[in-house]
């Protein structure tokens, strides 16, 4: 799954750089407002691929702690890039901000490679609601909740 973050993340770092360019270069609007749109997507894509590695790499036994750590931690950084990014804008220009903070955005690479999925025990398994009570059930991880099915239910305690 981080060779997927990578990847979106090289492509939204390029389509950055590229709006940095064509802005520098004086493009017409309808060309910048075309790269945004574009960027826009590629947002998307490594939102969901990020979230997915978050996913991964969360030990089901304390899940909701731990995503929403991760999830702190992302908009931490997203606040950081904001502030940062208005700051060079400010100083330099839209198109120097635009050029300089996917450089910044791709130092990210170094630890997106060093990411391990490393659950105590190496269960592979995921807490689901059983009805009438909390997290009660383990479901096998390979089983997607769109197919469930009930011989792969196993409860906690016996």
């Amino acid at each position: 799954m981080w060779s997927t973050v990578a990847r979106y993340l090289v492509l939204l770092c390029l389509l950055v750089a590229a709006v940095g360019v064509a802005h520098l270069a004086g493009l017409p609007r309808p060309v910048l407002m075309g790269l945004m749109v574009l960027v826009y997507i590629a947002i998307g894509l490594f939102t969901a691929a990020s979230h997915a590695l978050f996913m991964d790499l969360t030990d089901p036994r304390l899940g909701a702690t731990q995503f929403s750590t991760f999830m702190a931690a992302t908009n931490g950084c997203e606040a950081w890039a904001a502030w940062t990014g208005g700051r060079i804008a400010g100083t330099l220009g839209y198109g120097a901000a635009f050029l300089i903070m996917p450089v910044i955005a791709l130092t990210g690479l170094l630890f997106l490679r060093g990411l391990a999925k490393t659950i105590p025990g190496g269960t592979g398994v995921e807490l689901s609601r059983q009805p009438g009570s909390d997290f009660g059930m383990m479901i096998d991880a390979h089983t997607h909740l769109n197919n469930y099915d009930e011989t792969k239910v196993v409860p906690l305690a016996e």
